[in-house]
């Protein structure tokens, strides 16, 4: 008996549909065609690797030994046992941290702590804490245990066991520099200070101060030829006091020679006074065999 080829467009194919809309479907004069949406939507579980353009995608921390929520812009980076309550957080190596407050970052510590209402905080190293409302604040920590806190907004603390060292280059520091009252400072090199020093609430004297000898001077030849200094306040000299002192025509006869009320000269036997008035008096001296 006769019969007819039966064409594939005359066959209706069955109604299918995708309820996300993640694949299209439509039919063709030979079939049905499948194409994936590039606009998918709703949950997706990829068991294996993922690449962009030929570079691995990293994966956030697992959600089920962390507390994290991504719609807040909350990013959780490895490790475990974080509750992170927080808006706009970064955390990336920690274990153990609670968070809260509001873009703060936590990186590479344990049992961290941000309270809330604290903003744009972050922690780096064991065992910090940054009381309710801080802002600003940064804390540095070692790998030990020793809590370290916050203790004003906008702070820098840096703690470490092993000390804090600064290689190459000069160190500037643009406002007052303070040492702990419980603490001394040490410099095992040379110290200038541009400025005044104070010791104990005292400014600190130094030999140009007490003596006027100025860079390379030393106490034999103060100053230039001429030059005066004056010393106030009694004096103790235990090992005796010696004066060079000027013939009586050094000063008697230079007019340019400056002679000032107590000046001392000798003429022969006699050791002159200069008085108040302006005149000198003599004293005869005998010598001792």
């Amino acid at each position: 008996m006769g019969f007819n080829k039966i064409q594939p467009e005359q066959c209706e194919p069955r109604i299918t549909y995708s309820n996300s809309g993640d694949i299209k479907i439509y039919s063709t004069d030979t079939g049905l065609s499948l194409d994936l949406s590039r606009g998918l939507t709703g949950d997706f579980a990829i068991t294996g690797s993922l690449t962009l353009n030929k570079r691995p995608l990293f994966p956030l921390a697992d959600t089920t030994s962390n507390i994290y929520d991504t719609s807040s812009g909350a990013f959780v980076i490895n490790n475990t046992l974080n509750d992170v309550r927080a808006e706009e957080a970064f955390v990336v190596n920690s274990v153990g941290l609670t968070m809260s407050g509001t873009r703060n970052i936590a990186l590479n510590g344990t049992s961290q702590s941000f309270e809330s209402g604290t903003l744009g905080c972050m922690g780096i190293g064991n065992a910090l804490i940054f009381p309710e409302l801080t802002t600003g604040s940064v804390i540095l920590t070692d790998s030990q245990n020793s809590i370290t806190t916050a203790v004003k907004d906008d702070y820098l603390d840096i703690n470490f066991l092993g000390g804090t060292y600064i290689h190459g280059g000069d160190a500037v520091i643009g406002s007052d520099f303070y040492t702990d009252e419980s603490h001394s400072g040490l410099f095992s090199g040379n110290l200038s200070v541009i400025g005044y020093s104070f010791l104990t609430g005292y400014v600190v004297s130094t030999i140009h101060d007490v003596t006027g000898m100025l860079s390379g001077e030393n106490f034999v030849n103060v100053g230039a030829v001429g030059s005066e200094q004056t010393i106030i306040g009694q004096k103790k000299f235990t090992t005796g006091l010696h004066f060079q002192l000027p013939y009586a025509r050094d000063v008697f006869f230079l007019p340019a020679a400056e002679v000032q009320t107590g000046q001392l000269a000798m003429s022969g036997d006699q050791l002159l006074f200069k008085t108040e008035n302006g005149d000198w008096t003599g004293v005869a001296l005998t010598g001792i065999h």
